[in-house]
């Protein structure tokens, strides 16, 4: 059976804090103080404004900023070449419109990485949802067990356990709190991590 690493994007592979913060800037006001862990939605309703009028301005203000405020985290590229060295498949599982993943994944030159790359457009498959999970478990003809999802906010880890599947913690993104049984600060941490899950192979219970 097929060992599937899937990866969130933003505050996991790349750092989208001053992605992020400009955008907001940009789109609602220099002094705005924005709550990163909710959603651009949340944020601009609570700013005053109308979401439905302004989130498509948003995502296209977001998606200019890209090619020169997103970065990958430190050693990530390595870790992730590591990965597919080893003939673990990759995907990416993430709540940003698809558009978005797109640019972010080309930019950063990784798109080629990942056997299966999920955004945020699809309701059937937004996360906690287990059913992105369960499609990714179809399409590479793998098990629960042999699945990790790697992420930085509750609604990851809400999605793992939704699917019954282990779940890393990405620490190495500060601003990461969760409560993990495992939590890398360092993203080279995965890799003895991985093989540990994968050679026993527990299941989940």
């Amino acid at each position: 059976m097929t060992s599937i690493i899937a990866w969130d994007l933003d505050g996991t592979i790349i750092d989208t804090y001053n992605l992020m913060k400009e955008t907001y800037n940009s789109i609602i006001a220099s002094d705005f103080d924005a709550d990163l862990s909710a959603s651009p939605w949340k944020n601009i309703k609570s700013a005053g404004l109308n979401p439905k009028s302004t989130i498509s301005r948003f995502w296209e203000k977001y998606r200019q900023n890209v090619p020169h405020l997103a970065e990958v985290y430190s050693n990530i590229i390595d870790v992730l070449q590591r990965i597919n060295q080893k003939g673990i498949s990759q995907v990416i599982i993430s709540s940003l419109p698809d558009k978005i993943v797109e640019s972010l994944l080309f930019h950063t030159e990784i798109t080629d990485i990942f056997d299966i790359t999920i955004g945020g457009s699809k309701r059937e498959l937004m996360k906690p949802r287990p059913s992105s999970i369960e499609f990714c478990l179809r399409q590479l003809h793998g098990t629960k067990n042999r699945f990790i999802m790697i992420g930085d906010s509750d609604t990851d880890q809400q999605l793992a356990m939704n699917a019954e599947v282990h779940f890393i913690a990405a620490k190495w993104n500060h601003r990461c709190k969760l409560q993990s049984h495992y939590g890398c600060k360092s993203p080279t941490d995965i890799l003895k991590i991985i093989d540990g899950i994968l050679d026993s192979a527990v299941s989940i219970g």
